[in-house]
């Protein structure tokens, strides 16, 4: 008997030991695969740098140089390449420093080098450091890439990101989807 869908018992339903030993060895199978495959399917990666070369105004790609986690090595050059399809939650910030007190800052999700989320912050009256935030539920097909890009608005081009865990980008595979 081959596994193919759960098997939802009715009331008083009578099974073989057969049947129940099959049944059960067959959804812990695929419980078990569902599990430990889906931590192929994750990344983490921050700054390992200070990042000066922001441009007033356009989006430019934040250097991701140090890996916290990535078994199957996802994460190359800044970039998450999507293992397998399906449903994936991808989770960024940005720590930018040398800020401009009230102007806007961005951080982006991009995916396949385009624009696919972004958040936008205004510092207020506070000049020094600023942290933004993004994330979003993404439907992606293998082979597709994340990256996390920074934008100031800050009328200038003093605004840099700072080395640290606090820019980092996270992406991770759901269960089963």
């Amino acid at each position: 008997m081959a596994w193919s869908a759960p098997k939802t018992f009715a009331y008083k339903e009578t099974l073989s030991s057969s049947d129940m030993n099959t049944y059960v060895s067959d959804d812990l199978t695929y419980l078990y695969d569902l599990i430990s495959n889906n931590d192929s399917y994750c990344a983490m990666a921050y700054s390992a740098v200070a990042q000066t070369n922001l441009t007033d105004n356009l989006y430019t790609k934040v250097v991701l140089g140090t890996e916290d986690y990535d078994p199957n090595s996802n994460f190359a050059t800044s970039t998450y390449t999507v293992p397998a399809t399906g449903k994936y939650t991808a989770l960024g910030q940005v720590y930018f420093k040398n800020c401009v007190a009230n102007k806007r800052y961005v951080a982006a999700i991009y995916v396949d080098g385009t624009v696919y989320i972004t958040n936008h912050g205004n510092n207020g009256g506070y000049a020094g450091y600023f942290s933004v935030p993004v994330s979003d539920i993404l439907d992606l097909t293998a082979g597709q890439t994340v990256e996390l890009y920074a934008r100031s608005n800050s009328g200038d081009n003093t605004v840099d990101i700072e080395i640290g865990r606090n820019t980092f980008l996270a992406v991770k595979k759901w269960l089963g989807v």
